[in-house]
């Protein structure tokens, strides 16, 4: 071929032209055959008689070099021209002047690339990939481009610049004379079935076509599209089945000075399916190297499980959700979204947090909140933007948690348009660089619309979708939110203003975790049964805005933990406690109507190896076993008087005991 003639007269030549020598390589051949490009189009620019120079525009990935690459070996392109790729860094020589340098190599190496071709007969192309980089290191190399490129058809040499489209506006666009210096060319993404050739022809090359499961090609190109957003097309879907292949290689090696390779069978690889390269190992793969479960695998019975659980009284909003995260398991969801999205709405205190708590732990997603106060007004919408896109980059399964978002600026929630939309975002310092929200579920919360809730509450209703509707009206309405954002999300989930039985049933729960971090073997605790509702009833606000199930967690921790933690600091030996309220609690008289006419009190009581030691002396006593069944018995009162009380109930019959608190005295009762 002419092309080794020219490749090798090139190398041979290389002391008669040092400076293209230095910074030019013959341009290698294609990696495979070019699809879905017209290589007569960069053939015809480069005939332009006054613009032979040509600059390919497009997106990282969309295959600038290899289109080069086709037309350097392509049949009517071998005769006329010598494609050379240019290192623009190899110009330069440590510890100089790295613009002077530039400049002066760059035109030595032009002077030689016009006398090549003048001495060899073939027009020699030079290519240069990423070419705004020249511009960022050499603005004077820039000014002496322009007469020389308008010369470049007559003085045997052609320049083919590749650049993204920012980067070539932000460079080069701006200096209109040299714009106007080059035809552009504009590569655009290619078609879904340009894409599925290469990647017929990569797997071809590499050996592992018949290795291919049906239609994997076309789930890893639609893969890619939704994961490798800083990438277009076809480097996309190549990156991704390069990953694919690499984990079938079971072993490499040489061998004849070739590379050889085994594969695993899918059975090696635990994978139920007949080819190796299938829609199983490429869930592996995109779960290892992206965080993100292709297949929406969600165990909703857990999910429902928890929720009931540990969110009370919110039915409501545990269907909704529970609806969204079963269609996304079904894989019903746009491929191009995120995998669902919902505004919790509601009250404070009711749970909206909470829920998010429980979908991340059970799902094991990693939760990343943004608290949306501070971004309150529309400089600070930037700053939530690279917040946001800094999250899903490094975590792209996360659960996103946008808090409080009634104290937003409504410049940031218009960050969301593109999120909810199109499952992507920019980084603002590296256009290149795009994050994926494909696997990520976003919760938004505010209060907003709660007074819709409250009328509900006073009404009795629980219609969820008249409160979906009232509420996004009100929405609507509100400065944070355009009708574009809301009409992007999935859903509204409505949080009902707390019932007080559910409100006891969180003050418990979180007092019974306080119990247990506290209880040693020899110190039990018992808590009276009045310490519960005297918490919710007397002392929790019944304001919906500031009540609710932070204000009785708040108050469990106020109220008896911290009487809990002053006695433990103290307290001298680990004995049993009592917990109760001490005083009239108004919940519990009518007649009262202070809230703070009681207050939580603790007692200390016997120690377990005494009562023990009592219940052995009358077992004794009267020939048969007796048992402790929680016998709590407090210091103030003789020993001798239980033990009176536990003999009278043992000639009863009884032989298991317990204690009962009611108010501020201590029973003995038979079980």
């Amino acid at each position: 071929m002419r092309t080794a003639k020219h490749a090798t007269t090139f190398l041979n030549e290389s002391k008669n032209y040092p400076m293209l020598y230095k910074g030019a390589n013959i341009m290698p051949p294609p990696p495979a055959d070019i699809i879905g490009r017209d290589i007569g189009e960069l053939r015809r620019g480069l005939r332009n008689p006054e613009k032979a120079n040509i600059v390919l525009l497009a997106e990282p990935g969309t295959g600038k070099t290899a289109y080069v690459q086709g037309f350097a070996y392509d049949k009517d392109s071998i005769p006329y021209y010598l494609v050379l790729e240019v290192n623009p860094e190899r110009l330069i020589d440590k510890d100089t002047d790295r613009d002077n340098a530039l400049l002066t190599g760059f035109n030595q190496l032009l002077d030689e690339a016009g006398q090549y071709s003048k001495d060899h007969d073939v027009i020699v192309v030079l290519f240069i990939d990423e070419f705004h980089k020249i511009a960022e290191i050499s603005p004077s190399l820039m000014e002496s481009l322009k007469p020389r490129l308008e010369k470049s058809a007559i003085n045997g040499f052609r320049l083919i610049a590749a650049t993204t489209f920012q980067e070539y506006n932000d460079s080069i666009a701006k200096n209109r004379a040299l714009d106007q210096r080059f035809l552009q060319i504009k590569l655009t993404e290619l078609p879904k079935k340009a894409v599925i050739h290469i990647l017929e022809n990569r797997a071809k090359q590499h050996g592992v076509y018949e290795l291919l499961d049906e239609n994997i090609l076309e789930d890893i190109y639609m893969e890619s599209k939704r994961i490798l957003l800083s990438n277009a097309q076809p480097r996309a879907s190549i990156d991704l089945l390069n990953s694919v292949i690499g984990d079938t290689v079971k072993r490499e090696y040489v061998k004849d000075g070739t590379l050889c390779k085994e594969f695993f069978s899918p059975k090696e690889l635990g994978l139920a399916t007949e080819k190796v390269i299938s829609r199983p190992l490429l869930k592996r793969v995109v779960r290892r190297t992206h965080g993100i479960d292709i297949d929406n695998e969600v165990n909703v019975t857990d999910v429902i499980s928890a929720l009931q659980t540990r969110l009370y009284h919110q039915d409501n909003a545990i269907s909704v959700v529970v609806h969204l995260l079963e269609m996304a398991a079904c894989g019903f969801g746009d491929i191009d979204r995120p995998k669902c999205s919902f505004i919790s709405t509601g009250t404070t205190g009711t749970g909206k947090t909470e829920l998010a708590k429980i979908i991340s732990e059970t799902m094991r997603l990693p939760l990343k909140r943004f608290d949306m106060s501070r971004y309150s007004n529309k400089e600070t919408a930037s700053e939530f933007a690279d917040a946001l896109f800094r999250a899903v980059w490094s975590t792209p399964n996360a659960y996103i948690l946008i808090d409080e978002v009634d104290k937003s600026s409504r410049a940031a929630m218009n960050i969301l348009l593109q999120v909810l939309d199109d499952a992507r975002l920019t980084d603002s310092e590296n256009p290149d660089r795009v994050a994926s929200f494909c696997g990520a579920i976003i919760n938004l919360t505010t209060n907003l619309g709660s007074e819709v809730y409250q009328n509900m509450a006073k009404h009795q209703s629980l219609d969820a979708k008249a409160d979906s509707e009232l509420v996004y009206k009100a929405l609507a309405d509100s400065d944070v939110f355009e009708t574009a954002v809301l009409g992007r999300l999935d859903a509204i989930v409505p949080f009902h203003p707390l019932p007080s039985e559910a409100l006891e049933k969180i003050a418990r729960r979180t007092l019974k975790d306080v119990i247990e971090v506290a209880e040693t073997d020899e110190r039990r605790i018992i808590v009276s049964d009045d310490v519960i509702p005297y918490i919710v009833k007397d002392r929790t606000s019944t304001d919906t805005e500031r009540g609710g199930a932070r204000d009785a967690k708040r108050n469990v921790k106020n109220i008896v933990v911290q009487e809990l933690a002053h006695y433990m600091t103290y307290a001298t030996a680990e004995v049993p406690l009592l917990i109760y309220v001490k005083g009239k609690p108004r919940f519990k008289y009518k007649e009262i109507a202070d809230p703070l006419n009681a207050s939580i009190a603790i007692t200390e009581c016997y120690d377990i190896a005494v009562v023990d030691s009592v219940l052995k002396q009358l077992a004794d006593k009267i020939g048969k076993p007796l048992f402790n069944r929680g016998l709590y018995l407090p210091v103030t009162t003789p020993l001798s008087t239980f033990t009176q009380d536990i003999a009278n109930l043992a000639m009863q019959g009884y032989n298991k005991f317990r204690s009962e608190i009611d108010g501020e005295s201590v029973y003995i009762v038979g079980v």
